[in-house]
């Protein structure tokens, strides 16, 4: 009678283990709300939130740390004046012409999105970003030209840090292959008038280099001025096989596509 209670009791408790099991790891290891695909709206949405956060941290600062920070900030006054942004009358595209630069301040960001199949979960698209991206554009009134965007791939972060840890050894190999980068070929022709909070779509044709491979490539981009800053949001279907991307393997994963979509989240500000 012992004996069969204990096997009773196996059949129920190792069924509910599993499961405690895979809710553990849904919930602590692979669950995420994923972020939304790259779009305008989002990033103006962060941009807000990131000032709204910067001035809550400065309230929050106590009166003898802000008496520091005034007098530093009045010693490096001129070097202060140089790094802000200057006021652009939009009305004038004179006044966008020249260097525009990615702004430090900012969070912009280049980044993945990959689906997976994962133990006990199912399918889950992966996304990961990195935000350590330097880039500069030049307008001389008519067209956009010169374009580099490097980004630093080992600055990469999903919501697992397993795998943003194998991507160092595995798939783009940050290890061997650290930066990513895009450099315009043929100037942008702006055929519009670029005016405050207009959206303005373009094709961005140039080689993108990519896990030590570099190939041509055409970046369907979305612009838009607003407060000083042009923010550039766009996403390009990456396949493995182009870039001699081997795809990664885990004991969480079951299988992953051997594609993936590359997102960019670019904000700019005259230099």
């Amino acid at each position: 009678m012992n004996k069969k209670k204990s096997i009773i009791l196996l059949v129920i408790i190792v069924p509910v283990f599993a499961i405690l099991a895979g809710l553990i790891t849904y919930f602590f290891v692979l669950r995420s709300d994923t972020p939304a695909p790259v779009s305008i709206d989002n990033a103006l949405q962060q941009q807000s939130k990131d000032i709204a956060k910067n001035v809550v941290v400065k309230k929050s600062v106590s009166p003898d740390t802000e008496k520091k920070n005034q007098d530093r900030d009045q010693s490096n006054s001129i070097n202060a004046t140089k790094s802000i942004a200057p006021q652009i009358n939009t009305d004038s595209s004179d006044s966008l012409i020249g260097t525009w630069i990615i702004d430090n301040d900012a969070e912009s960001f280049v980044g993945y999105r990959v689906k997976e199949e994962l133990v006990r979960i199912g399918t889950f698209t992966a996304v990961g970003r990195s935000n350590l991206v330097q880039g500069s554009l030049d307008f001389n009134g008519e067209v956009i030209q010169g374009v580099i965007i490097k980004a630093d791939l080992r600055g990469l972060k999903s919501d697992n840090q397993y795998r943003d840890n194998a991507l160092s050894k595995q798939a783009i190999e940050t290890s061997k292959f650290p930066y990513a980068e895009f450099t315009l070929s043929d100037p942008i022709l702006i055929k519009d008038s670029l005016s405050e909070d207009q959206i303005v779509a373009v094709n961005a044709r140039g080689t993108l280099l990519l896990h030590g491979v570099s190939n041509y490539v055409e970046i369907a981009l979305s612009g838009k001025l607003s407060s000083n800053q042009l923010f550039i949001i766009g996403s390009l279907p990456i396949q493995f096989i182009d870039y001699d991307i081997a795809k990664p393997s885990s004991k969480s994963v079951l299988s992953i596509e051997d594609n993936a979509i590359m997102e960019i989240s670019l904000i700019f500000i005259k230099s």
